[in-house]
Formats: C-alpha cells, sequence, structure tokens
C-alpha cells in the first residue's frame, strides 16, 4: 500500500523538491516549523511562530497543510498581508507542491467583491454610456473592458491590462447591496459568484488580511464570505493587529461623502443613477443631494473648525456631540426618498440599484450618529486632518482587538498558525508573549527559529558617537553628516530609515543635493513614484540611496548587493501622542501598568528588528547598520535592542574615524 510522504521526505536532504529545485538545501530551522505545525494540526492547536528571512516558512507551512489537513479533506484558509506573497503561493509554491506530492488539492483566491467585474453593471454603464461622440473617453473604457470581459475567466481587476480608472471601475465593479443573485440574467456568467463557487470546492483558499477581518465582523451577522475552515495560517503576522483595527472600527470622510454623491448625481465620466431613472421621486431626491451635498461641506468645515480650536492637540476626543449633527438626517432622509424611488422602477435590476444605495445612506446615517455619540467606552474617537488636500475624516477605533479576535478567531477556528519574520519583543529574545497578547492568541504554542544565516559574519552595527542624542541640538545636521560619511564608503546602495516624514524632510534637505553631486539616484517616499516603482528603481540602478519611513522598514525585499548599508535616524518607538497610543497608555496606568516598558518598548523593538531585516535577504548579502541613535548603548532599555538582533559586532566611535574593515568591531 502506498503511503503519504513524511516532511523529511519532502523538505529534508535528498527528499522530493531537492530533486526537483537546483541548489536546493535542507534547512534545520524549515523542518523545525514544519514538525511544530504539523503537531499544532494534529492537537488542534494554535501556534505562533517566528521564522527570520531565510527560513523558508511558506514551505514550512505549506507542507504540513496538504499532508496534514488537506489531505483528510479538511479546509485550509491562509490569510497574507502583501500581494506579492499572496501571488507567491499560488503561482508558485503551491503549483510545485501540486507535481511534487500524491495528493490532489485545488487552490482558489479570495479577494473582496469589488475587484470582479459585474456583468450586469458593465451593461448598464454602457447602456448610459455617451453615443454620439465615437471618442468618448469613458464610451472607448467601457467599450475595452466589455472586450476584455469576452476573453477572460475570472473577471479580477488586476487582469485588466492596462488597468481601469478608479472612476470607471466604480461603474462596472461587483457590489453586494445591489446583486440580483440567481435573479440576475447574468448570474450563470457571474465572476464574483464563479469565483464563490470556486471557494466553497477548494481544498485551500489564500487570502488577504482585510477580507479574513470584513469576515469575522460578518460571521458575527451570520454571513461570513469565507467557507467554513477549521485551519488558518496568518503570515506576515506583524500587520494583523493594525489591519484588525481598521475593519473592527467606524469612520466617515468627507472624500467619502463626495464619492457617495456623486456616484448619485454624476460627474466627469457619469450621468450618476439619478441622472437615468424615471418615476415621480426623482426631482425631490436630486433637490435632496444638492442640499446633502452643501449640508455635508458644512458639517466637515464645522469639524475643521473644532480641530483648529484644539491647540496642539492630536484629533482625540472624549466628550459626545463636539459639532451639531447636521449630517446624519438628510442622510436618513436619502434613504427613506430612495427606497420610495425604487419602487417606482419598473426593472428589477434598476430598483435594486437604488436601493442599494438608500441602504448605504441609511448605513452613513448611522455612522455619523455613532461618531458623534462617543458611547462605546471600548472605542477610540478622533479626528485626522488634512489641510493641503482638504481631507477630513472622523474615526473610531478599538483599544484593543484583542478581545475579538479571541472570541471571533481563535476560539472558533481549531487551529491558527501565526507566523512571521518579527514576532518576538519580550526581554528574552524568544519570548512571544507581547505579541500574543495584542493578538488575543494567549493559549497558543510559542517557536522562535534561528536566523539560518551567518548573521555575525555579514552584518556589523555602527553607532558613531559624534552625533548628538535625538533631542540635543545640532542632532540632525550632525546626523546628516554622519549618513554622508557612510554613503561615500558605501558608494551608495542605501536605506535611510525615518520615523516621521519630518525626520525624513529634514534629512532630505540637507542630503539630496550632496548625493546628487557623487552622481547617485536619490528616491524619497512620498514623492509621485508608487513604492513598487520605487523599490523596482533602487534594485535596477544598484547603487541608489532612498529615503523611506514606515512602510520601508518592513516587506521591502531587495536581495544582493543593491543594498549593503541600512542607515536608522532614531529607535523607532511609537508616537505617544497619536490618539490610539494615547488611550492605549492611559488603559495601562489604570491596570498598574508602565506604558513605555508595557507598549512602548515592545513595539520599538519590534519594528527595530525590522529594519534592521532589510539588510540580508539571502546567504550571500552583506552590509552594514548604522544607527544614529546613541541610547541604544547609553539607556537602559538599550540593551533589549542590542540583544533582539543577535549576536552580531558592533562598533563604537566616530563616524569620520570608522572604516570599511570589520575585523577590530567591539561589543558595546
Amino acid at each position: 500500500m502506498r503511503t503519504s510522504p513524511t516532511i523529511q521526505d519532502v523538505l529534508g536532504r535528498g527528499g522530493v523538491l531537492s530533486r526537483r529545485l537546483d541548489g536546493y538545501r535542507e534547512r534545520k530551522q524549515q523542518l523545525d516549523m514544519a514538525d511544530a505545525i504539523a503537531d499544532a494540526f494534529q492537537r488542534s492547536a494554535h501556534l505562533m511562530a517566528e521564522a527570520p528571512t531565510g527560513t523558508g516558512k511558506s514551505l514550512a507551512y505549506l507542507v504540513p497543510a496538504v499532508l496534514g489537513p488537506v489531505s483528510q479533506g479538511r479546509k485550509v484558509v491562509i490569510a497574507t498581508h502583501t500581494i506579492a506573497l499572496q501571488d507567491q503561493l499560488v503561482e508558485k509554491d503551491l503549483p510545485l507542491l501540486a507535481a511534487s506530492l500524491p495528493i490532489e488539492f485545488t487552490v482558489a483566491k479570495a479577494l473582496g467583491r469589488t475587484n470582479y467585474l459585474g456583468l450586469r453593471r458593465l451593461g448598464l454603464a454602457l447602456a448610459d454610456a455617451p453615443t454620439l461622440v465615437a471618442d468618448d473617453p469613458r464610451t472607448a473604457a467601457l467599450t475595452r473592458i466589455r472586450h476584455w470581459s469576452e476573453l477572460i475567466d475570472e473577471g479580477r481587476r488586476q487582469q485588466l491590462d492596462p488597468p481601469a480608472s478608479s472612476e470607471i471601475w466604480d461603474l462596472v465593479q461587483s457590489e453586494s447591496d445591489n446583486c440580483l443573485g440567481p435573479r440576475c440574467g447574468t448570474y450563470k456568467d457571474c465572476f464574483y459568484w464563479g469565483a464563490r463557487r470556486r471557494l466553497e470546492t477548494a481544498d485551500i483558499i489564500v487570502t488577504n488580511h482585510a477580507l479574513y477581518c470584513t469576515d469575522i465582523m460578518l460571521r458575527r451577522l451570520d454571513s461570513g464570505l469565507l467557507p467554513e475552515h477549521d485551519v488558518l495560517i496568518i503570515d506576515e503576522a506583524h500587520h494583523f493587529e493594525r489591519v484588525a483595527s481598521d475593519h473592527f472600527g467606524l469612520e466617515i470622510s468627507r472624500r467619502g461623502m463626495r464619492w457617495f454623491l456623486r456616484r448619485l448625481t454624476g460627474g466627469r465620466m457619469s450621468p450618476g443613477l439619478i441622472g437615468r431613472l424615471g418615476g415621480e421621486g426623482v426631482e425631490g431626491v436630486r433637490t435632496l443631494l444638492l442640499r446633502l451635498a452643501v449640508t455635508s461641506d458644512g458639517f466637515f468645515d464645522s469639524i475643521d473648525v473644532w480641530f483648529a480650536a484644539q491647540p496642539g492637540g492630536n484629533g482625540r476626543y472624549r466628550q459626545p456631540y463636539i459639532v451639531e449633527d447636521t449630517l446624519s438626517p438628510p442622510l436618513a432622509e436619502l434613504a427613506d426618498r430612495l427606497e420610495g424611488l425604487a419602487d417606482e422602477q419598473e426593472k428589477p435590476e434598476v430598483a435594486v440599484e437604488v436601493s442599494a444605495f438608500g441602504q448605504r445612506a441609511l448605513g452613513m446615517a448611522t455612522m455619523v450618529r455613532s461618531l458623534l455619540a462617543v458611547d462605546d467606552p471600548d472605542m477610540v474617537y478622533f479626528v485626522e486632518r488634512d489641510p493641503t488636500r482638504r481631507a477630513t475624516r472622523v474615526a473610531a477605533r478599538p483599544l484593543d482587538v484583542a478581545p475579538t479576535l479571541e472570541t471571533e478567531l481563535f476560539d472558533r477556528v481549531q487551529s491558527v498558525i501565526v507566523t512571521s519574520a518579527t514576532l518576538a519583543s519580550g526581554r528574552d529574545p524568544k519570548d512571544l508573549g507581547y505579541t500574543a497578547g495584542r493578538l488575543g492568541c494567549t493559549g497558543s504554542d510559542h517557536l522562535v527559529l534561528d536566523s539560518p544565516f551567518d548573521l555575525p559574519r555579514l552584518v556589523e552595527v555602527h553607532v558613531p558617537e559624534d552625533v548628538p542624542l535625538p533631542d540635543e541640538a545640532d542632532h540632525d545636521a550632525k546626523a546628516a553628516d554622519a549618513t554622508l560619511r557612510y554613503i561615500r564608503r558605501a558608494q551608495g546602495g542605501a536605506f535611510l530609515l525615518f520615523t516621521s516624514y519630518r525626520a525624513l524632510e529634514a534629512s532630505w534637505r540637507r542630503l539630496a543635493a550632496p548625493l546628487g553631486e557623487m552622481g547617485l539616484l536619490v528616491l524619497r517616499q512620498g514623492d509621485a513614484m508608487d513604492r513598487a516603482a520605487m523599490l523596482r528603481r533602487f534594485r535596477e540602478d544598484g547603487n541608489a540611496v532612498l529615503f523611506g519611513t514606515d512602510s520601508f522598514w518592513h516587506g521591502v525585499d531587495v536581495p544582493g548587493p543593491a543594498l549593503r548599508l541600512v542607515v536608522v535616524g532614531r529607535l523607532p518607538f511609537p508616537v505617544p501622542t497619536t490618539p490610539l497610543n494615547e488611550a492605549r497608555a492611559e488603559q495601562l496606568r489604570r491596570e498598574g501598568d508602565d506604558p513605555f516598558t508595557s507598549f512602548a518598548l515592545p513595539e520599538a523593538v519590534i519594528r527595530w528588528r525590522q529594519g534592521f531585516g532589510r539588510l540580508v535577504r539571502t546567504e550571500d548579502d552583506e552590509g552594514v547598520i548604522v544607527c544614529l541613535d546613541r541610547r541604544i548603548l547609553l539607556r537602559p532599555y538599550g540593551a533589549r535592542f542590542r540583544e533582539a538582533v543577535g549576536a552580531v559586532p558592533w562598533r563604537v566611535g566616530s563616524s569620520e574615524a570608522a572604516n570599511e574593515g570589520r575585523a577590530d568591531a567591539a561589543s558595546p
């Protein structure tokens, strides 16, 4: 009788994958992780596993998933943060296993509904498109989408090349609240419902954090997006808490209101829904929409006035009704009028479209009331403004997502694997307790793997003593001088990582010109170029210098010599004055804990490890990490940062005297 292969048979030396992949090498860390995951699956247990870069963690969880739950007929869901990792799993890793293992399985990717083309909505948009002007851009764009829809079988927005503009895609995307379901004439050919059917039959579903968090909230209403499953793998899990916080919160914005009203009244690319309706109630709705547009701007103007009257404030509010609720009554009235107008429509597909907008208006009215009432003690309420774009939003976020994740995720799913390259932040470098507490999986097993790379040979950390402390005079100028010296030595190939845009801009003003004079390509986060294009240019150039903040500390992969220097401006402590951080600190004080040691320090250690991890992505990478913040040496908590990156050599001294050699590196 043919037996199923073991993990060692697949991942070990001389195993299945070694015979299929050139240069394949057994990795102890990968085998240890796979064994621990297989054990967790067998015991229906939860596992948190930190797997450093180079572990091969995707295969470490895919192999035991296929050999275990999938072979037993159990559905597995994998949730990642980035599209790049989703594509790697679906297009590379899972096809490799399907071709290598004697276990048949199917795979489907789960995307949010608006990623799919709605054939009925495309037909409505084409019917409204101008026909008198042959080269009208809207007509041309919709016609191109129609031709495309006849050639493809999935109808995903990402497959359309060149991509459609947001305005055009809004007209044709599939949406839940105006779906006719089986009553729709295009139901049989519907791309979205075809995707749903594939999810129901798939053995492995690959999705993203955002959709999974949406599914958690919908499951509370017994209307989840994903099929029932008892195995979940959360990769890139260091992002999961923030994504959950965003999805479990509330918000309404000036921009969102304008977009909603424009879809009804029309704009440059569309006549709007109201423009193609008949019925006695049309004029009344049109008049109300004009009034609502004025009321909405007035409401957000009053929010702006309130915000401006809080000198030095962070936008957080604790008292109800910081402004008068002028917005929810006309939104509720619009909902009623649209429902009445829907009843006047002869075509059911038009009626459901009108009714859907009515439901959205009612939901927005409820949202405004909740945000102004400040009636949930577990939420943090705040206002954010971008005066240059006249962008204002009122929002609320849960103070702690752990209780929701514990009851709605970890108590419901039999086995959850939580993995990332950076989860540990405790006094013990292998302590995952902090992250487990933040995610609500305090009862999980823990595994922290060592790096498969010889980091002491590949990495050296420099701390220049001639840079003042961050709160001292001349810090910015001296830090820029030291940074320039290191870039000259390395001849580029540098990431400069900052903890704020203000710090990034201060350094940019001092360094952009001299770096340009050196003939180096200089890239700055926040310019017109998007993140993916910026990374591509950085890799291709080979000697570029990139100024980055926030998203460039993590999830950025530049293997090879194009990146050989990482400069960290300051230790990445979270900003204590943001509404959420301020509220968390208050809560910890009420509970008798110190916010610095219980929150700020572990958060900063995790981010520091993420920045450190940008440098070495393969066993052949090497370079220097420069920390311009001497608190890492002078403060007692500095030991936490030093210990968090392992036994790498440290060099302490003047940035002018430091040389390129590594032999004399000393411990701090």
